[in-house]
């Protein structure tokens, strides 16, 4: 992390895929709150003494206090699939936020289809919608 730079690259060993750095922009404002809290200095900025499995099932502890679904779809995966959807939502390129590769992996697996805009209703002839002279049948 680079604070100074607001930059957080994560080495490709310890990504999914292994075969590319994650390079993240930090906002001002986080990368502030982190040098805020640099000190002491530490291997880890928040350590987790306990195992893995501990993690996770902290994580189904919160999830089901604040009355969510838990199970794998709904930690990691969902803040992802949350980030992507409101980057597409405000205009943004949720492929490239997520540094995917491949669109339709980003379609298919981290855009919920709820955030979409409902389809345009279509012409309604009857008042006279949406056909011109060009385009009437005979």
């Amino acid at each position: 992390v680079d604070l100074s730079r607001g930059v957080c690259v994560i080495p490709p060993e310890v990504r999914k895929g292994r075969r590319k750095a994650g390079v993240y922009h930090l906002p001002p404002e986080l990368a502030a709150d982190l040098a805020a809290i640099k000190d002491p200095a530490r291997e880890l900025v928040f350590p987790w003494p306990m195992s893995d499995a501990s993690y996770w099932k902290h994580w189904d502890r919160i999830l089901k206090n604040a009355g969510l679904p838990t199970g794998r779809k709904f930690k990691t995966h969902c803040l992802r699939v949350t980030h992507a959807s409101w980057r597409k939502r405000l205009g943004d390129d949720p492929t490239k936020s997520l540094m995917h590769s491949d669109p339709a992996t980003t379609a298919r697996h981290y855009l919920d289809k709820r955030f979409e805009p409902p389809p345009k209703p279509l012409p309604d002839p009857r008042r006279g919608e949406g056909w011109g002279e060009s385009d009437s049948a005979a």
